[in-house]
């Protein structure tokens, strides 16, 4: 019921009165656990600690969040443990967001572990069922290459930065239209990476790609598309640079309104 009452109090951007209903629900729930009366609450608990983790670091308090979203991966451990395969997705997911945590120098090591634990497990879950753990698969993807290309892993950031274009790939051929700003963003990060290991070509197509896709529903939905589509434009121009390439001016009439 806090659970639900924090989702409803931060849709109504009550923030702080949204935390303060998550760590009630965990207070009750380790009052609970203190006298081994948890029970069939365990999954509950862990998810909540989860929430309240993510909350915390969205406040900007990560310090506080770190130990909470370790304690709730702990639990799933213990969970899959006593229920093979039964908390696996709720494990990669706790494990995604611990590990996105860790993504500044100084952190990332740790960071790395329990991120590429995440794809791991969502990636046979994927395999099994794409339709329900494709689209996590790709998101784990997307935080492990962040902290891979912080800690200086060009190379493998590369090849998860693939994957994690394939996975698009394949959400937006079985749901077109869904996944296409998905797909324009990994294109565009696949980019970036290809600039920094010196691979201008490749990653002039790459960004080529992400232009033209981008264009279209930056016209359809301006606002919601305006960042990304001015970061995608910026690079696409010093793509063109770096290689002595004029940029299609065809492609960047989609972008008339945008400052870029």
């Amino acid at each position: 019921s806090l659970n639900n009452l924090c989702n409803l109090l931060t849709g109504s951007n009550r923030n702080k009165e949204g935390l303060a209903a998550l760590k009630e629900a965990v207070s009750i729930y380790e009052k609970l656990d203190e006298n081994n009366r948890l029970g069939a609450s365990l999954p509950q608990f862990a998810g909540t600690l989860s929430n309240l983790g993510m909350k915390l670091e969205a406040l900007g308090q990560r310090e506080k969040a770190l130990p909470i979203l370790e304690k709730s991966v702990s639990i799933y451990r213990e969970l899959n443990t006593a229920y093979p395969d039964a908390f696996l997705p709720y494990l990669a997911t706790s494990l995604n967001n611990l590990g996105s945590m860790f993504d500044s120098p100084g952190y990332y090591t740790k960071g790395l572990a329990f991120l590429e634990e995440s794809v791991n497990i969502r990636r046979e879950l994927a395999a099994a069922r794409p339709n329900a753990f494709l689209y996590s698969l790709a998101t784990s993807l997307d935080n492990l290459v962040i902290v891979l290309e912080t800690a200086g892993e060009l190379k493998k950031a590369l090849v998860y930065a693939e994957e994690s274009v394939d996975s698009y790939r394949k959400l937006n051929y079985n749901h077109p239209d869904e996944f296409l700003g998905h797909l324009a963003g990994s294109l565009n990060r696949l980019s970036h990476l290809l600039v920094l290991s010196n691979k201008n070509k490749n990653a002039l197509l790459k960004i080529t790609e992400a232009v033209t896709i981008i264009g279209p529903l930056y016209q359809k939905s301006p606002k919601v598309f305006a960042a990304i589509s001015r970061n995608i434009c910026h690079r696409y121009k010093e793509c063109c640079k770096s290689l002595g390439e004029i940029p299609d001016t065809a492609l960047l009439d989609f972008f008339q309104n945008l400052n870029i």
